[in-house]
């Protein structure tokens, strides 16, 4: 039997799963689009349960729509968009909806953070602050 390698990318726009050979030729893919929950000006947020069901299905329909079965998959690779927060409890369950990168929520602590502060994180990181970072 041969094998079979799947990416999967939970980004912002959609969450997709490519199935690769193992020279590296793309042999199927599906997607979906994400759903972004916005409950109040602002917010950006992704309902974890509905994203990992999202997930689970862009993987079966690209493993029916080349007929390869599980068994042959020898590895999986996973992206996803940049800077979030997802909070889960002892057993790995959400405990709420995940606060995406575009969220904005924070931008009042982001505008009165001390400069010199910002200069210490920066020193240390080589990044600055957002309000999109967890």
């Amino acid at each position: 039997m041969e094998s079979y390698l799947i990416g999967i990318d939970n980004g912002l726009t959609a969450t997709k799963a490519v199935l690769y050979d193992l020279r590296g030729t793309e042999v199927g893919s599906a997607s979906l689009p994400t759903k972004l929950v916005s409950s109040q000006s602002g917010f950006s947020e992704i309902d974890l349960q509905q994203q990992w069901e999202t997930c689970c299905i862009v993987i079966k329909q690209v493993l029916e729509k080349t007929s390869v079965p599980l068994t042959a998959i020898v590895a999986i690779g996973v992206s996803a968009y940049g800077n979030g927060l997802h909070l889960l409890d002892q057993k790995g369950q959400p405990l709420g909806k995940a606060i995406t990168s575009m969220d904005h929520r924070a931008l009042h602590l982001v505008e009165t953070f001390p400069e010199d502060r910002r200069r210490q994180l920066h020193a240390l990181t080589l990044q600055n602050i957002w309000d999109g970072q967890p």
